[in-house]
């Protein structure tokens, strides 16, 4: 009998897989980052369909098989967003809370995604790091930031929290209170004060982890 393992996960992304699957790429809190393939969820009727969408916070309930992960159940967490092609079917839901999905913000969720996917050494847990990617879908998910300036300084903030808990930021006062803070609005204007400084920091930090 196989065993349900239940965690919390952020969808990083996914591909489709034959007529009706989906193979997900999501970082969770119990087992970091892993592939999880789900079937049949691209099927109108399918109970999973609504729940399982690039960057959403979800509960899931997993089978591990011998060389993949399956997903059993899952749901989401209050939605990030939704883009517009979505909103007609999401109003018929009614714990969904629609937002659209603006260029600055996919621009963000994506570059976070990709480097995730990039830097994490697969199924290795790591709660500080799920812990800022909640905060980032907190945060976003408020509405706090409003502007492209807004979602450029929070991207470098959130990354640089990433790239330190990965062992991949040294020691330097240019950088502590960004790592060390809760995002808000006061953080975010020190951050596009000093972005150009951060920006370089992060650059410098990915050439050097040489992946």
């Amino acid at each position: 009998m196989h065993v349900i393992h239940k965690t919390e996960g952020f969808v990083l992304g996914s591909k489709n897989v034959r007529e009706a699957d989906k193979y997900f790429y999501i970082y969770t809190r119990d087992f970091g980052l892993i592939g999880a393939f789900a079937q049949g969820v691209r099927k109108s009727a399918s109970k999973l369909r609504g729940h399982l969408q690039d960057f959403s916070l979800v509960s899931l309930e997993l089978v591990q098989g011998r060389e993949i992960w399956r997903i059993t159940g899952a749901q989401v967490f209050p939605p990030l967003l939704a883009s517009p092609l979505e909103e007609s079917s999401a109003r018929s839901l009614s714990w969904i809370e629609v937002r659209f999905l603006t260029e600055p913000v996919f621009q963000f969720l994506t570059n976070l995604s990709k480097l995730i996917r990039r830097l994490c050494p697969g199924e290795e847990k790591s709660e500080d790091l799920f812990g800022h990617l909640k905060e980032a879908h907190k945060f976003l998910s408020k509405g706090n930031p409003c502007s492209k300036e807004d979602i450029q300084a929070f991207e470098c903030v959130a990354v640089l929290k990433i790239l330190n808990t990965l062992g991949y930021v040294g020691d330097s006062q240019n950088l502590s209170f960004f790592v060390t803070s809760v995002v808000d609005k006061s953080v975010l204007e020190k951050a596009k004060e000093k972005r150009r400084i951060l920006v370089a920091e992060i650059n410098n930090s990915i050439k050097e982890s040489q992946l």
